[in-house]
């Protein structure tokens, strides 16, 4: 057995991750053209951001800076207990654009959530709305079993035989964190950097980790986004209208990474 050294080596030393789930050639696809509005933009978010889901769903409007293009995870949110500041692509750009007013067009307050309802409330589970896209993009018409509680609303489970399929799919939402850093490496991110989105605090760090800067996160967000645009112009078509909720739209500035046709999206609202 060959022997590990440098970089690699220090990732074997940390606690290594038993789940390597990536999505298959159209599943994200699939899974945007099931998912409610808001679902749709959490979605495009963990890929483009590398976040887990908790901290895309509790990001404020003061943290984040289009102008800048950045992100700002503040300590208090994150697993790592640390900051962390994450560029942004054009096809996020175009999301957070899309939702940056209020349904009376006026924009947000800092206080906001960026990935909230409509009036800018936080949105803290997207667990259910997140088993039926699953379940729905994999062709499998699921029941839900609901229990009527104190609360006037309820809640649902899914039924025996839609909890079977989920469990067979085996597909997380935390999934779309993993395949985000792995697009990453495989659009030619130096690992450092990939280590620095997603923000992992338990892996043995070398010199060239700590070296790391922000210039460099976003010199590296600009490849990823040229490398997208050279991906479009090999389209033998391109729509009239960017989408940046579709999965691999095929034209500037959204374009996805294998530059695939986009799928139709609905682009407001919130699923709950």
């Amino acid at each position: 057995m060959a022997v590990l050294s440098g970089v690699y080596a220090d990732i074997r030393k940390g606690k290594a991750k038993k789940r390597n789930r990536r999505l298959e050639t159209d599943e994200e696809s699939r899974l945007l053209d099931v998912a409610g509005p808001h679902l749709q933009r959490v979605i495009v978010a963990c890929l483009e951001t590398c976040c887990r889901v908790g901290e895309v769903l509790s990001l404020q409007w003061k943290e984040v800076s289009l102008p800048r293009r950045e992100i700002l995870l503040k300590a208090e949110k994150t697993k790592t207990e640390t900051d962390r500041i994450v560029p942004i692509s054009n096809r996020l750009r175009a999301v957070l654009e899309m939702v940056r007013n209020d349904p009376d067009g006026e924009p947000f307050k800092p206080s906001d959530y960026v990935f909230g309802d409509e009036t800018g409330q936080q949105v803290k589970d997207v667990k259910r709305a997140w088993q039926t896209a699953v379940l729905k993009a994999h062709g499998h018409e699921l029941t839900w079993t609901w229990t009527k509680k104190t609360a006037k609303k309820g809640s649902g489970t899914l039924r025996a035989e839609s909890r079977q399929a989920y469990r067979a799919i085996d597909l997380h939402l935390h999934d779309l964190r993993h395949e985000a850093g792995s697009r990453l490496v495989e659009a030619g991110w130096p690992l450092h950097e990939v280590q620095q989105m997603l923000g992992h605090a338990n892996i043995q760090q070398t010199s060239t980790y700590l070296n790391a800067t922000l210039k460099g996160l976003h010199r590296s967000m600009k490849i990823l986004d040229r490398t997208r645009r050279a991906a479009a112009r090999k389209t033998a078509q391109v729509p009239p209208a960017c989408n940046p909720l579709a999965s691999q739209p095929a034209c500037d500035p959204l374009a996805g990474s294998k530059g695939l046709p986009p799928t139709a999206a609905r682009l407001s609202g919130n699923d709950g």
